[in-house]
Formats: C-alpha cells, sequence, structure tokens
C-alpha cells in the first residue's frame, strides 16, 4: 500500500492504529524482532511507532523491579505503557509495543511468587482492571483528525 494511502486513512478515518504488543520472559527475541519489523513497515510506507520497557527509567526512579516488583512500581510501568501508547497513537498506522501493560502484571505475580510476598486482593484487582483497560486500547485519544 502506498505511503500516501496509509497515511491518509489513519489521518482522516478514525481507524485506530494497528498495535503488536509482544510480552515474554527475558531473551525470548521481543527487542531484536521489533526494532527490525519497524524498519520494514516504515520501509513499506507506514508511518510505525516502536514503545519499549521502560525498566531503566523505572530504576533510575527508584522503582523496585524484577525479583522486587510492587504495587506501586507495577502500576508505573502500567502507566508507563499506556502513556506511551497512546502518545504513538497520535501519529502512527502501527504500533509495535516492547513489554505491553499485561506484562508488568505478570512480572510483579511471578515476583510475588518467587520471594514469597503477597498482595491484598483490593492492590491485585485494581492492578487487572488497569491491565484490562490498557490491554484491550480502549485507553487511546477519541479520534485522530
Amino acid at each position: 500500500m502506498p505511503t500516501s494511502s496509509v497515511s491518509s486513512r489513519a489521518r482522516y478515518c478514525d481507524i485506530p492504529p494497528l498495535q503488536d504488543r509482544r510480552a515474554g520472559t527475558h531473551s525470548t527475541g521481543k527487542t531484536t524482532f521489533l526494532p527490525r519489523l519497524e524498519k520494514e513497515l516504515t520501509r513499506r510506507g507506514f508511518s510505525t511507532k516502536y514503545v519499549h520497557d521502560s525498566a531503566v527509567n523505572a530504576r533510575d526512579l527508584g522503582f523496585p523491579i524484577l525479583r522486587d516488583h510492587t504495587f506501586e512500581s507495577t502500576a508505573w510501568f502500567m502507566a508507563e505503557a499506556i502513556r506511551l501508547e497512546t502518545v504513538a497513537s497520535l501519529s502512527a498506522d502501527v504500533i509495535l509495543a516492547d513489554r505491553p501493560v499485561p506484562d508488568a502484571l505478570g512480572y510483579l505475580i511471578a515476583a510475588l511468587e518467587v520471594t514469597g510476598r503477597s498482595l491484598a486482593l483490593r492492590r491485585l484487582d485494581r492492578l487487572k482492571a488497569i491491565c484490562t483497560a490498557g490491554a484491550s486500547g480502549s485507553i487511546r485519544p477519541a479520534s485522530r483528525t
């Protein structure tokens, strides 16, 4: 599809961007694959945005990560993923997300299991609600005019 057709369709119709979200454990190839896919989609004329993991930012801000994940760090990761994907949706036909919203919840649950910690059910339910809303794509700009 020519560049002008892709951009025009996304810009002038209320068509949400296509989203490819990759979640999973370390060293499975997500970060290698997605930039290659971004390059190929861009070559084919798609406006593509690559949204990636914010672990370094979280650590620099003082949030515990990996084994030490907490409710707060997980909420931050989810909010940051939603923010990055929403900003990308303003201008992209395709969003490629490395470590999307559900990934943060998975890491928290794994950290709790590995360390023998627990989380109050109401707090876990809050994170699940954020995860569901963010993963469904229901949090995005209403119009792309």
